[in-house]
C-alpha cells in the first residue's frame, strides 16, 4: 500500500496565499509519510473585478485542481484569501465542482483541512471560515483545522479540534505583501500535523487473531468462534474509527428533499393517494407547485369561497416575505387582503377580534420566532375565548400562519420551532405540513376548523418541496397521522421538514440491515395529536423513534414518548428515542451541528434496532 496523496488546493488571487500552499506542501513533504501535490483553483472572476481587488495575475505555473483529481485523493488542504469577500465565492466554486462527488460518497470520510491567508483583520477569516463548516458537515466529510490552539476547542464525531477562526494561517499584506518568516513555519508545522492526522485516518484496520480453544468450533460461543466458522457480516459503521462513525452511513445516497420519495411528483402517484380519493379530488385537474404556491392556492380558495374572509399580516399585500400571499390584493383588493403594522401582538389582537365578530381571519406571522410578543393574546384570548364565555362565543375562525424551522442560515431569531410552547394550550390546534398536498388541504382544513389554529410553515420546504396537486378545493384530516410508510421492526415518528431527514435514515437502515423495515409516521398535527395511530404501530413494531427540530428539552418528542410508554409499556424492546435539536439557541454557522440529521437520525434507530 503507498503513502497517502494528499492535495494542497489554494486560490492564487493573492500571492501570499501561494506562498503559504506550498509551505503547507513542504511540510506535508518533511512528513514522509504522505506524498503532497500542490494545485490551484481555476479562475472564476471577471479581470475588472480583480483589477479592483489589486489581485496579482493568475498563476499559471500550477495546475488546476479537477473532480478526477479530487476523487483520486486521500485527503486535502484548502487555502483561501478572505479579502473583499473572495473567499465566499470561492468556496462556492469549490463545491459548485465537486458536490457530485461528495453526493456519491467519493470523497466522504476523507480528511480535509483548510488554511487562510488574510490582509483584513480576523473577522473576516472568522466569517468564512465558519460560513465553510456547514458545508462540510452537510457533505459529511472530515474536518480537521490545523489552526492556533484557543479556547474555543470542540470535538464530536464529525470534528476534531481547532481554532476559533477555523483553522487558518494569519498571514498580512495585500496582494503584493507576503507572510512573515513565522507565519510559513507554521503552515509547515500545520502540514506536518495534518500529514499524521491523514495518515492514522487512512491507515488499515489491525487484523484480529483469534483466540486459540480446545473446543470444536460448533461448541464454542459464537463471539469466539475463528471468522472461517462463523463468518460475521460487515459493518455499516466502520468499528473503532470514530471519524468514521458518522459520516459512513451517507454513502452512495441521493439525500434530501429534492429526491425524497414522499413527494407525489407524478399524476399516477398523486391519483393513487387514497385521502385524495376520499376527497374526491384524485381525478380531477392537478398541476405542479411548490408548497409556498400550494399555501397560496389554499389561501385564494378560502377567499373565493367566504366572503367574510380576509388576508392580513406584515407585507401580506405586497406577497410576504416568502410570496405565500402574491396576487391576492390584486384578485381581491385591499379591504381583505392588507398590511399592518409592525407589531406581532396587535396581529393577533386584531384577528382575534375579526374572528370574534364572525370573520374569517387568516393572519401572518411574518416569521414563526417572531410569534412570543402575541403569546399573551394567543393563550390568554384566543384559548380561552369560548370556553370563559360558557361557548356562547368563540373566535373559531382564526388562523394564524407562521413560517418556522431552520432554513440554512436563519440563525437564531429565524430558525426556530416554537409549536411545543403551543402544544401545551387547551383550546388551540397546532399543524405542521411537510409537502405542497399536504399544506393545501392542511391549510384548508385549519381555515374552516370551529377552533383556533396555528399553522407553522417549514419555510425550506417553500421551494424545495413540489408535487402534482390537485386544483380543486379539498381539506385532509386535522389530528390524524398519517403512515407514509408501513414498516415491521421499528416505528418512526416526525412532522414538517425532518421526515425527509427521517426517510433518510430509513433507508441508510434499510441498506445496512438487510430485512429490518420502518414505518414511518407522519403526525401532521401537533396538538390534538393522534396517539392511536402511533400507539397501534408501535404495539407492532415494539420500538420508537421521535425526530423534530426543536430542542429535545421538554420538546413535544418528550409528550409523545411519556403517552406511548403509557400505553405501550409491555410491549415496548427498547427504550424510546429521541433525536432533536440541541438544547442551545438555534445556532448560524454550527447548524449543522444542532439539527437532528440523517445521520442523527440513522444512529438512534439503529441503536433502538439493537438493544
Amino acid at each position: 500500500m503507498g503513502k497517502p496523496k494528499i492535495l494542497v488546493i489554494y486560490y492564487s488571487t493573492y500571492g501570499h496565499v501561494k506562498t503559504i500552499a506550498e509551505a503547507e506542501v513542504r511540510g506535508l513533504q518533511k512528513s514522509g509519510t504522505v506524498d503532497a501535490e500542490l494545485y490551484q483553483f481555476p479562475e472564476t472572476l471577471p479581470g475588472d473585478v480583480l483589477e479592483k481587488m489589486h489581485a496579482a495575475p493568475h498563476d499559471t505555473s500550477v495546475p488546476e485542481i479537477t473532480t478526477e483529481l479530487l476523487a483520486e485523493a486521500d485527503g486535502f488542504l484548502v487555502g483561501f484569501p478572505t479579502r473583499f469577500g473572495v473567499a465566499p465565492a470561492q468556496v462556492k466554486t469549490f463545491f459548485d465542482a465537486t458536490g457530485s462527488l461528495w453526493s456519491k460518497g467519493a470523497l466522504l470520510g476523507k480528511p480535509m483541512g483548510m488554511f487562510f491567508s488574510t490582509a483584513s483583520q480576523h473577522g473576516g477569516q472568522e466569517s468564512t471560515a465558519f460560513s465553510f463548516l456547514p458545508h462540510l458537515v452537510h457533505h459529511g466529510l472530515i474536518y480537521v483545522p490545523l489552526g492556533m490552539p484557543s479556547p474555543y476547542m470542540y470535538e464530536t464525531d464529525a470534528i476534531v479540534g481547532g481554532s476559533p477562526w477555523g483553522g487558518g494561517v494569519i498571514a498580512g499584506g495585500d496582494g503584493s505583501l507576503q507572510p512573515t518568516f513565522k507565519e510559513i513555519e507554521i503552515a509547515e508545522i500545520q502540514g506536518e500535523k495534518f500529514a499524521e492526522i491523514a495518515c492514522k485516518l487512512n491507515a488499515p484496520e489491525p487484523a484480529k487473531t483469534p483466540v486459540a480453544s480446545d473446543k470444536p468450533a460448533s461448541e464454542q460461543p459464537a463471539s469466539e468462534q475463528p471468522a472461517s466458522a462463523t463468518p460475521k457480516p460487515a459493518s455499516p459503521v466502520k468499528e473503532g474509527g470514530r471519524f468514521q462513525r458518522s459520516v459512513e452511513p451517507i454513502r452512495g445516497l441521493d439525500l434530501g428533499v429534492a429526491h425524497s420519495k414522499l413527494l407525489l411528483r407524478t399524476v399516477a402517484s398523486m391519483r393513487g393517494n387514497t385521502e385524495l380519493q376520499a376527497q374526491g379530488v384524485s381525478e380531477g385537474d392537478s398541476k405542479k407547485i411548490n408548497m409556498c404556491q400550494a399555501i397560496n392556492d389554499a389561501m385564494r380558495h378560502t377567499l373565493a369561497s367566504d366572503d367574510t374572509a380576509v388576508v392580513f399580516g406584515e407585507d401580506v399585500a405586497f406577497g410576504g416575505v416568502f410570496r405565500c400571499s402574491v396576487g391576492l390584493a390584486e384578485e381581491f383588493g385591499n379591504e381583505r387582503i392588507f398590511n399592518t403594522p409592525l407589531t406581532e401582538q396587535g396581529i393577533a389582537g386584531f384577528a382575534i377580534g375579526m374572528a370574534a365578530m364572525g370573520h374569517t381571519a387568516v393572519a401572518e406571522i411574518q416569521f414563526a420566532d417572531y410569534i412570543f410578543p402575541a403569546f399573551d393574546q394567543i393563550v390568554n384570548e384566543a384559548a380561552k375565548y369560548r370556553y370563559r364565555s360558557g361557548n356562547e362565543f368563540n373566535v373559531g375562525g382564526l388562523t394564524i400562519r407562521a413560517p418556522c424551522a431552520a432554513v440554512g442560515h436563519g440563525g437564531h431569531y429565524h430558525s426556530q420551532s416554537p409549536e411545543a410552547f403551543f402544544a401545551h394550550v387547551p383550546g388551540l390546534k397546532v399543524v405542521v405540513p411537510r409537502s405542497p398536498i399536504q399544506a393545501k388541504g392542511l391549510l384548508l382544513a385549519a381555515i374552516r376548523d370551529p377552533n383556533p389554529t396555528l399553522f407553522f410553515e417549514p419555510k425550506i420546504l417553500y421551494r424545495s418541496a413540489a408535487e402534482q396537486v390537485p386544483t380543486d378545493d379539498y381539506v385532509l384530516p386535522l389530528s390524524k397521522a398519517e403512515v407514509v410508510r408501513a414498516g415491521k421492526d421499528v416505528t418512526v415518528v416526525g412532522y414538517g421538514a425532518q421526515m425527509y431527514a427521517l426517510e433518510n435514515a430509513i433507508q441508510m437502515i434499510e441498506r445496512d440491515m438487510p430485512g429490518v423495515t420502518c414505518e414511518l409516521i407522519d403526525l401532521r398535527t401537533i396538538l390534538p395529536y393522534d396517539a392511536d395511530t402511533v400507539a397501534e404501530s408501535v404495539l407492532r413494531t415494539g420500538r420508537l423513534v421521535v425526530a423534530h427540530e426543536a430542542p429535545r428539552t421538554q420538546g413535544f418528542a418528550a409528550e409523545l414518548a411519556a403517552e406511548i410508554q403509557e400505553r405501550c409499556f409491555l410491549r415496548l424492546e427498547s427504550p424510546i428515542e429521541r433525536v432533536c435539536g440541541l438544547f442551545v439557541p438555534h445556532p448560524l454557522v454550527f447548524e449543522r451541528f444542532y439539527m437532528p440529521c440523517a445521520v442523527r437520525c440513522y444512529e438512534a434507530i439503529r441503536r433502538s434496532l439493537t438493544y
